[in-house]
Order: structure tokens, then sequence, then C-alpha cells
């Protein structure tokens, strides 16, 4: 389907936000993604808000492919082709508390599910363990806007030392000792694979009892 970019979002130097129109048409659920094609070129892109605004956003960070290049110079009243949604990286009814686990721009689906649940008013208790490179956090506005207004705690971490910040990579060190629950949680992971499967794979290794969901976001 064939839609038009509405706005323009540069989050940071590296990180742009892209909003389409949304019609009757284009229903997701949050923490869905979608096919996103610019120019005969097409990536999966995970939706970064909410399926009640009246647009459908896409967040991406801008590296030196060709996608990407096409990605940062969309402008107002340029056109993409979406097709989905697809996925399954979603709260389910019986996930009476949940953990989320994002690398980078794995942020998008989890904040898509985020920003869905402070507008609905949802009540769940939720934590968020958030990991970047950099103090450059996609997102952090409007995260702690979200945590003050739902059952949710958030907890940043950065490779490189940063004032209000955990030093570090998440593993499942910080799980046992920042999430004293885990146990009684459903786990949501999403970033870059190798981050995915890492620390999917430490917490298998630690025979932790834990209900995982992935999702995977490739950079390019």
């Amino acid at each position: 389907m064939q839609v038009r970019v509405i706005d323009v979002i540069k989050r940071s130097s590296d990180v742009k936000s892209i909003r389409v129109e949304k019609n009757e048409n284009l229903n997701f659920i949050p923490g869905q993604f979608f096919k996103f094609t610019i120019k005969n070129q097409s990536r999966y892109l995970s939706a970064s808000s909410s399926p009640l605004r009246n647009f459908i956003e896409f967040t991406k960070r801008l590296t030196s492919s060709e996608f990407s290049k096409n990605f940062d110079v969309l402008e107002k009243n340029d056109s993409v082709i979406l097709e989905g949604p697809y996925g399954k990286f979603s709260l389910q009814h019986d996930d009476k508390k949940i953990l989320f686990i994002a690398g980078g721009i794995g942020i998008t689906p989890v904040f898509s599910i985020l920003e869905h649940s402070f507008i609905t008013k949802d009540t769940r208790n939720m934590i968020l363990l958030y990991g970047n490179k950099t103090g450059n956090i996609p997102f952090k506005k409007e995260l702690i806007e979200f945590e003050k207004g739902i059952n949710l705690k958030i907890l940043f971490f950065t490779e490189e030392f940063e004032p209000e910040c955990y030093h570090g990579c998440i593993d499942v060190n910080s799980i046992r000792n920042l999430v004293p629950d885990f146990n009684e949680r459903t786990t949501f992971i999403s970033g870059p694979p190798a981050m995915v499967e890492n620390i999917k794979n430490q917490i298998q290794d630690a025979k932790l009892d834990v209900k995982i969901r992935t999702e995977k976001l490739i950079g390019y």
C-alpha cells in the first residue's frame, strides 16, 4: 500500500523517525513490524508508535547503506510502500508482569508497546532495561514521561560512562540483581541479533525459569 510521509523527526545525529499517514486498512498490534519500501528497496521496520495515533512512525539508525540513505532524505509528501503488519512481539492478556530488554534501536517495538500502554493507562507492572553505547539515547525524554504516568520502571545502561546510567552491557547478572522477581515476568528481548542471542543464551545457560519473546533488528 502506498502511503504519504506526513512528518520527519530527527531524534539525534544518527537516528531519524518518519511518520506516514494511517488509514483504516493499516491496523496493527503494538510491537509489530512492516515491510517498508523506498525506491524499490525494502527492509522490515518495527512501528515506533501506538496504533491509536493518527499516523504510523518508523524510526531508524542511519548507516551508509543505500536504503538508509534513501530513508534519510525522505521529506513530507514523499511516498513509500508498506506491507504488513507482521510479527508476534506483543503483549498477551496473561502477561501480568513484564520485563523488556532493549538494545539500541531495538527500542522501537518496545516503544510502540509502552506508548500504547501509556495512552490506554495500562496498569500492569513493567520494567525496561535499555542499553546503548553512549548517552545519545533514542526516545529517552518520552520514556521518562511514560515512567511518570504508568507502572513502569526504566533502567538505562551505557557502554560509555554516563551519569545516572548503569555502566556496561545488560547481562544475566543485571537481570538477577536489578529484577529480583524476573521469574514472575514475561521477558521481551529486542535488539541486534548478537545481543538478543547473547542474552537469551545466558538466561538459558543459567537455567533461569523465564518466558521469553524476542525480536531481532538487523542494522542496514
